[in-house]
């Protein structure tokens, strides 16, 4: 069957319109038609049957068609760790132009991916969490790579006790994935990854009695507790003579390679003082070396990748964050173990917005000798804010799509004018990513823009209703039609930073919120940001700073401009504000950024789009009665009746348990009987907003428990409730007064 007869069987059993949208994922994959069919209705098949594509191993529902793990549309390409900011990272390349849900200015459908981390290489699996992005169908150059990251310290051991973990990295495509780490996707991938966790640097004392073997004298051991943290001591550069040694003499690792950050210095800057430093009657003598054998042995090699290679590049969307992959391939070469300082793997950042390369920066990433390095390596994630205001475009004017170059290379950084030289250890890697789409900026204006609202996408936030849905950006929790509560941080950027760390004037904005959008009140609530300076590709960390805004103008802390020897300075998350909402009124409100050159010149003033949300500060109301009075006496066998209810706007979830639990039905006017209260109390009885049909306000109920089979003794009933709001942007629900009704069971 060619082509044309595809598209027609295509046109029969589709939609026209659905038929144009998929036409070029028929051209590319043209021998399956049906599996097209099944992706579009995808959700639907699965409502007719929960394992319609053979997926669920415990249904015994017979599926109707074996799809499972299938990478035709999207698949994981690479996954790894910061060790020392603390990020997973995955990139997931999007293969096909149609079958997404829709075009980039449509809600798409989400791709999601859940990390799981192992201790003891896979036997057992702890759930870390879950990210998400949204995937569009884009037409064009494929695979599009999307990164994602989520913030996970892992406990740290000393640095004298290697600590590597086995990540494994689920995708799934629109359908959450359970906190299983036997999930198996149906549309998606699974990835095992192994990491490296940096080893302690500030030292608490209570660590310390945890860690040590011996019996400790209990007065000693609570003295040692309370002593302040410690600062361990900055690790120190490995010599030459010590890596000659430690990697026997050269046969382990050659020189070659170890010697290479002092050989470059020296080619680089070829001074007759630095030149008889490395003579043979210094280090290269002590250690039987020839410099011209060095050199030439350098000079041989172009993009070696024997010990650590650029697996992928992807661009975080939502964040604006270029994120690689690197594999660190042997258990030596790098310079020192976890107690030493070890070697850098920088990576330097390109773009191409469709005129040539244009340098965004270098980062880099710390790493060592780690013994037990596993057969498959380890991997490395290194990050790069980039700042894609002039190059954003609206929605309307389709996908914006560029090239991204990656260029790895340990040890020295790689150049910052020619994105074609080649590293010497190291590699470079092309991909395409789309950038999330916006307002652009114009050189030399200051357009802001909102990119989180208490931690959602402000896509993900209804421009009518002002509630969220979807999985959070920047915390593990998923939104379902849900408030805003409590702190409210925003976060986003100013296009064209000017250059504060060489001293030019910096930027002022203000965040305005108003009910009616006529009336409007800057924020001025004082806040503290955290702030990270990368010089050269090398982070560091600078003193916290203390945002304040008595006259509602807040100064700009970011440094975006690109240049050698000058240092960009990021803050953490991009927080803007930090919007303490109690005593605002729940219901609608607006949100605004104004930025200005100066305060008082209304002139020079840019703002960004208007952000509609809404506030809910008020927890669900509860009740709960006992027909027969609280503290009453009973026997086994009496039935105890009574009545609940819970009120709420915006009601998630109540719960009602027995304590202690000793067994009991409980049975609801509405018929539904709920099993046996286990061993623990675990909410037996509950009702949920998602899928469970309650109404979203609440709910009242009678309740009915038969005492037949449960034990004499003191018991009380507990109930409580939840609600939908984003608290403090970082979790889901405020919760009601928890009630209590007691009673005793007598022999």
């Amino acid at each position: 069957m060619d082509i044309l007869e595809l598209n027609n069987v295509a046109k029969e059993m589709l939609l026209t319109d659905q038929f144009e949208q998929i036409q070029t994922v028929i051209i590319e994959q043209p021998y399956q038609p049906a599996f097209l069919q099944e992706r579009l209705q995808f959700k639907t098949l699965l409502l007719t049957n929960p394992n319609y594509f053979g997926h669920l191993k415990e249904i015994t529902l017979p599926p109707v068609v074996k799809i499972v793990h299938n990478t035709t549309y999207e698949q994981l390409v690479g996954a790894g760790y910061q060790p020392q900011t603390g990020l997973l990272e995955a990139v997931v390349a999007v293969r096909q132009s149609s079958g997404y849900g829709g075009q980039i200015c449509s809600l798409g459908t989400p791709e999601y991916v859940r990390f799981f981390a192992s201790h003891d290489d896979g036997a057992t699996w702890e759930n870390v969490g879950m990210v998400s992005f949204q995937a569009h169908d884009i037409s064009g150059a494929m695979p599009l790579n999307y990164d994602v990251k989520l913030p996970y310290e892992f406990p740290k051991h000393w640095c004298s006790s290697e600590n590597v973990l086995k990540i494994r990295a689920i995708l799934s495509w629109n359908r959450p994935i359970d906190p299983n780490p036997d999930f198996s996707p149906i549309w998606g991938d699974v990835k095992d990854v192994h990491i490296e966790v940096d080893p302690l640097k500030i030292i608490f004392w209570k660590d310390v009695i945890a860690q040590t073997k011996f019996q400790l004298p209990a007065a000693f051991q609570e003295a040692v507790k309370a002593a302040p943290p410690l600062e361990a001591s900055t690790t120190q550069a490995v010599s030459v003579f010590e890596l000659h040694e430690m990697y026997g003499g050269g046969k382990i690792v050659p020189p070659h390679r170890f010697m290479y950050p002092e050989v470059h210095k020296l080619v680089s800057n070829p001074q007759l003082s630095e030149v008889s430093a490395l003579s043979s009657t210094s280090i290269l003598g002590q250690l039987g070396l020839k410099l011209g054998d060095l050199l030439g042995q350098v000079s041989a090699i172009e993009g070696n990748t024997h010990y650590e290679e650029l697996r992928t590049v992807g661009l975080n969307t939502a964040l604006d964050t270029l994120a690689a992959v690197v594999t660190v391939k042997l258990p030596n070469g790098y310079s020192g173990n976890l107690c030493s300082a070890g070697s850098r793997e920088y990576v330097a950042f390109w773009i191409d917005y469709g005129t040539g390369w244009t340098y965004a920066g270098t980062s880099s990433v710390t790493v060592h000798d780690i013994v037990h390095t596993p057969t498959d390596g380890l991997q490395y994630a290194v990050e790069m804010p980039v700042d894609f205001s002039t190059h954003r475009r609206l929605c309307v004017s389709g996908a914006a799509v560029v090239k991204v170059r990656g260029v790895l290379s340990w040890s020295v950084l790689p150049s910052h004018t020619d994105p074609n030289a080649p590293p010497v250890w190291g590699n470079h890697k092309d991909v395409m990513v789309q950038i999330k789409p916006g307002e652009g900026s114009l050189p030399g204006t200051h357009v802001p823009f909102i990119e989180t609202v208490g931690g959602m996408d402000i896509v993900q936030i209804n421009s009518t209703s002002g509630l969220a849905n979807g999985l959070a950006v920047t915390a593990g929790f998923t939104a379902q039609d849900s408030p805003f509560g409590g702190e409210v941080i925003i976060t986003g950027h100013i296009a064209n930073t000017p250059d504060i760390s060489q001293g030019a004037t910096p930027l002022y904005y203000r965040i305005s919120v108003s009910q009616d959008g006529i009336f409007w009140q800057p924020l001025t609530n004082a806040f503290t940001i955290y702030r990270d300076e990368l010089l050269d590709g090398v982070w560091s960390t600078l003193p916290a700073h203390t945002q304040s805004a008595p006259d509602g103008w807040y100064t700009y802390q970011e440094d975006l401009v690109i240049a050698p020897g000058d240092p960009q300075i990021f803050v953490a998350a991009n927080v803007l504000a930090r919007w303490q909402t109690a005593g605002f009124a729940d219901g609608i409100w607006k949100l605004q950024i104004e930025v200005r050159t100066d305060k008082t010149n209304p002139l020079h003033a840019w703002f960004g789009p208007m952000v509609t949300m809404r506030l809910n500060n008020t927890a669900p109301s509860v009740t709960l009665t006992m027909d027969k009075g609280e503290c009453g006496d009973f026997k086994p066998g009496d039935l105890l009746t009574g009545t609940y209810s819970v009120s709420s706007q915006y009601f998630n979830g109540l719960s009602l348990y027995l304590e202690p639990a000793n067994g009991g039905n409980l049975v609801i006017s509405d018929t539904t009987t709920f099993p046996p209260f286990p061993a623990t109390p675990v909410m037996p009885l509950s009702r949920s907003y998602a899928g469970s049909g309650v109404p979203t306000t609440g709910e009242s109920k009678h309740w009915e428990m038969n005492t037949a089979k449960v034990k004499p003794c003191g018991y009380v009933m507990i109930f409580g409730a939840t609600d939908r709001t984003i608290v403090s942007s970082g979790y889901i629900g405020f919760s009601s007064a928890t009630l209590y009704e007691g009673f005793c069971l007598l022999k």
